[in-house]
């Protein structure tokens, strides 16, 4: 199965109630692909996760993350990049359990997305920690940041 969506949220989330997903995002070296289980959740429930604010780039959708369903999601170059460098390498690290628009929101459904969208104040707030992703190391850039 393939979606472009989230996939891993088959019901509709709830309008009234504050539901979103999560990638539950799986611990692999560094080359290894993307994979990871999506996780409808209520921001009331007081679960530890931590929001990812990246550089959204290019729209194309050229890499994908296979999901623990069974299911394929096709995401940008720029979340792609962002998620295997911030998952961790350890697998006794377990999963990272993390929120980014790209594929926590079914951007094919677009009343799911405006509802999503318009609680991305809270999602960033109730986050345990927010991870600002600035693309990856390119032109020595790193010695910028030291």
């Amino acid at each position: 199965m393939e979606t472009s969506g989230h996939g891993g949220c088959f019901e509709p989330l709830a309008s009234s109630a504050h539901e979103t997903c999560v990638l539950n995002l799986a611990s692999a070296k560094s080359n290894d692909p993307l994979s990871g289980r999506l996780e409808c959740v209520s921001l009331q429930q007081g679960l530890s996760y931590e929001a990812l604010s990246y550089e959204w780039g290019s729209p194309e959708k050229k890499h994908s993350i296979a999901l623990e369903n069974g299911s394929t999601v096709h995401i940008t170059d720029s979340l792609y990049h962002a998620l295997r460098d911030i998952r961790h390498e350890a697998l006794s690290q377990g999963s990272r359990v993390v929120w980014a628009d790209g594929i926590c929101i079914n951007q094919d459904d677009l009343k799911e997305r405006q509802q999503q969208v318009s609680m991305m104040g809270d999602i960033y707030r109730k986050a345990a920690r927010v991870i600002t992703y600035i693309g990856p190391e390119k032109d020595d850039s790193s010695s910028a940041i030291d």
